[in-house]
């Protein structure tokens, strides 16, 4: 169903409501993790792994292995400023520290996400912490068409055929292409 799949990507104009309902940097730094990492890939982060001078991050992906993605321009200055407003912490910390100091859980992360949509009038069955990685990767396919294996790097995907199922062509991305052809 078509509308199941476009019903969780967020629109441009409802990025600005979900950007003023993240009223703490640790939110607005959270939320911008999304756009590249799964939940439980973000709880296993930590300072070590962030890279802001050159924008990488050290990513334990699927099955424990280890590789890299690119952080947003947006997402290394809200890791900044986290980094400052957190007292700078040692480089073993997890960058979302739990009650007890280890890693939040997926879950709770979840939880926070969604009360931001709530927050921010937008919230919507289906639409959680994975709706970020579900809207960049359609944007990013929209603009780099046939970028498949880029966006799967990026991404994490051990195969480009997943990074395949965030391709959502709508008739109007095919009408310029199907009037290219000639008969």
């Amino acid at each position: 169903d078509e509308a199941m799949l476009f019903a969780p990507l967020l629109a441009p104009a409802e990025l600005v409501p979900i950007r003023a309902a993240a009223t703490s940097p640790t939110l607005r730094a959270l939320l911008e993790l999304f756009w590249t990492l799964r939940r439980v890939e973000v709880t296993r982060a930590c300072w070590a792994d962030v890279n802001l001078s050159d924008g990488t991050m050290r990513v334990i992906r699927k099955g424990g292995r280890a590789t890299w993605t690119l952080l947003r321009p947006e997402t290394q200055v809200a890791l900044a400023e986290w980094f400052v407003v957190a007292g700078q912490p040692p480089d073993a910390r997890p960058i979302f520290p739990g009650r007890r100091g280890g890693p939040m859980s997926p879950h709770g992360l979840g939880g926070l996400v969604r009360r931001v949509l709530r927050r921010a009038g937008v919230y919507r069955r289906w639409r959680g912490a994975h709706a970020w990685r579900r809207t960049l990767a359609t944007r990013y396919m929209e603009q780099n068409p046939g970028d498949a294996e880029g966006l799967a790097k990026l991404l994490g995907h051990a195969s480009v055929s997943t990074t395949f199922l965030y391709n959502y062509v709508q008739p109007a991305d095919l009408r310029p292409r199907l009037d290219r052809v000639r008969l």
